[in-house]
């Protein structure tokens, strides 16, 4: 099996004069796709939007599920930059027991509740 991967598609871009703020959403392939322990490939090169030519100060990623969908099923996503605009991974988390932290997903195929999920992020680079 192939092991799944998040891509970004970028809905709007803003420009200050030292940063640059990227809005979009991001698909993961559903299974037999899998993920791997660690994260999975979330790459931001080869986009013309993104002016910048090294990787985000900061991502902020998070599940958007529809008005009235109820949240049962939500996923936390945690973006860790790479050394290079492209070599970035996103990061799965699960609920776990009450008073303990998040637990990261499993390795294996990706469930659908990951696949069909709406996340969203906002990214900060720094401008050229």
């Amino acid at each position: 099996m192939s092991a799944a991967v998040a891509t970004p598609t970028i809905t709007l871009t803003d420009n200050t004069q030292k940063l640059e703020h990227v809005f979009g959403t991001l698909a993961v392939g559903a299974s037999p796709l899998t993920y791997t322990t660690g994260g999975i490939a979330c790459s931001f090169l080869g986009f013309d939007a993104i002016k910048s030519g090294s990787e985000p100060i900061e991502v902020d990623v998070s599940s958007q599920p529809a008005a009235g969908s109820g949240a049962a099923a939500k996923f936390i996503y945690q973006y860790l930059p790479g050394a290079a605009l492209g070599d970035g991974l996103l990061q799965i988390f699960t609920g776990a027991a009450a008073q303990s932290g998040l637990a990261e997903l499993s390795s294996g195929s990706v469930p659908a509740g990951v696949s069909g999920d709406a996340i969203a992020f906002h990214a900060y680079f720094n401008r050229l």
